[in-house]
């Protein structure tokens, strides 16, 4: 299997809390294929439901439960920086990301005025160190600058951590966040819901390739390799 096949198996065992063995990995070669051994996994009933209103009201019990906040507050378009004030953001989020179990909540972001200098300033030192020993051959100073890079990229991830305290682009808002279950723990709700349908597994499983591959143009049939040109 190439990387973006082995992603989407890790993608599809993550979202519907299912173990994909490499043999049948390697048999399911189309979204409908996909669809079909999940059904078979996790069950599935006739009776259809939405998914987006399920992980709607799984969020709005989780978050009331630790929040405290009136039912109105809670609605699609109200932004999460209202709903959790900064001072308290890390300490309650990350409360929340155990209680309610992993990829359910993403983690928070840096904000940008510490990302975009941290970045510029990391490059910038790596071409300083490479100009300033010419003496080296090109390659051991472009290995030297790529070093650099990750060393200090990595050294500076650690000691920023406690500035993570923004909320990311993608899900600023409720609605975001729903989007955000629907594509990675969609099983953290559905357990509530005991089954899922047909038509939900298959709607999953197609949002999943659309984000892992950026591809939309593919029906239920399409073969991830021959179709699709998955590596």
């Amino acid at each position: 299997m190439g990387l973006e096949t082995v992603e989407l198996v890790i993608r599809f065992e993550e979202a519907f809390g299912i173990t994909i063995s490499d043999e049948v990995a390697t048999s399911i070669t189309t979204p409908r294929a996909v669809t079909d051994y999940i059904v078979t996994q996790v069950g599935a009933a006739e009776r259809s439901a939405c998914l987006s209103q399920q992980a709607f009201y799984f969020l709005r019990r989780s978050f009331s439960n630790r929040l405290h906040f009136p039912r109105g507050a809670f609605h699609p378009n109200v932004r999460l920086q209202k709903l959790f004030p900064k001072e308290t953001r890390k300490n309650v989020w990350g409360q929340l990301q155990s209680e309610m179990g992993p990829h359910v909540l993403p983690d928070l972001a840096r904000p940008l005025w510490l990302f975009y200098p941290l970045s510029v300033g990391v490059v910038f030192l790596a071409v300083f160190m490479s100009y300033s020993t010419p003496h080296l051959p090109f390659q051991l100073r472009l290995v030297m600058a790529l070093a650099l890079i990750v060393g200090v990229g990595v050294s500076v991830s650690i000691v920023t951590r406690p500035f993570k305290t923004e909320f990311r682009r993608g899900f600023q808002t409720v609605s975001g966040l729903v989007d955000h279950l629907l594509l990675h723990a969609p099983h953290a709700f559905k357990r509530e819901h005991r089954v899922w349908t047909r038509a939900q597994i298959a709607e999953t499983v197609r949002a999943i390739i659309v984000d892992v591959t950026g591809q939309t143009n593919f029906t239920e049939d399409s073969h991830f390799v021959n179709d699709m040109r998955l590596d």
